[in-house]
């Protein structure tokens, strides 16, 4: 039933002056209020989770052992033995035909057939992407997980490890994928005024090419080869200076 004040007050003035009617109003927004803050804590704690939890890949250095850790990730989120991992990742049926292939091209390089190190390290960048899409993935589950240690489990679950996250500072020197194919963006910490970038790329971070200059601390990078991992660094060309290294990126 729906209250008409306007003809409560037009028949009954007395009510909405009395003092009984004050403090009913009072009462009510002193309830709303607390309302508002309650709502804006669980904001503030559901910010402060989300900020604190972060997914990592905890992947081993040597070839065999990773491709064995990214095999068991495949398993554990396809067995889903503790039922997190619903609805399941979109992404799982393409890591096992990565999987297949690496497999193939690992068996090449074993048996010394020719340019297979290439082949299976284009192969084993594949399947590094799809980790990487694997990780948003459980990074979703654990944002919306009701507690630290459901979120930690989530993450163990699909055999990665829970970080805290902190606010890092940026990096003097980042690479990203470009929105091309073969492109990678390169930002660079600003030397100074007129001053000129000299950009390097290297396949395995030890032996280095000419990338180019720029009189700005940005430079896209462009045919690169898809599924090829690339390391950049950066100088001032116009005086001696030390490289500046940023982390690896596989081209698309």
């Amino acid at each position: 039933m729906r209250v008409n004040y306007q003809k409560m007050m037009d028949d009954q003035p007395w009510i909405f002056n009395s003092r009984y009617w004050r403090r009913w109003r009072k009462f009510q927004a002193k309830k709303i209020k607390n309302l508002m803050a309650e709502e804006m804590r669980i904001i503030i704690l559901m910010s402060a989770h989300l900020k604190k939890n972060k997914v990592m890949l905890d992947m081993p250095s040597k070839i065999n052992d990773w491709i064995l850790r990214a095999k068991a990730i495949r398993k554990a989120l396809a067995d889903n033995t503790l039922g997190y991992f619903t609805p399941a990742w979109t992404g799982l049926a393409q890591l096992v035909t990565d999987l297949l292939a690496l497999d193939e091209r690992q068996l090449d390089v074993e048996n010394g057939v020719a340019d297979a190190v290439n082949a299976r390290n284009m192969a084993m960048n594949k399947v590094e992407l799809d980790l990487d899409n694997c990780a948003l993935y459980i990074q979703g589950l654990v944002n919306a997980a009701p507690d630290y240690a459901t979120a930690k489990s989530i993450a163990e679950a699909a055999l990665m490890k829970l970080v805290e996250h902190t606010a890092a500072k940026k990096a003097p020197l980042a690479a990203v994928r470009g929105k091309l194919s073969g492109q990678i963006k390169i930002t660079a910490t600003a030397l100074g005024k007129n001053v000129a970038y000299e950009y390097q790329y290297s396949l395995d971070g030890i032996t280095w090419v000419a990338l180019g200059s720029s009189k700005k601390a940005k430079y896209i990078a462009n045919g690169l080869n898809p599924l090829v991992k690339y390391w950049f660094r950066m100088r001032n060309a116009d005086g001696p200076g030390e490289w500046i290294y940023c982390v690896p990126v596989i081209c698309l």
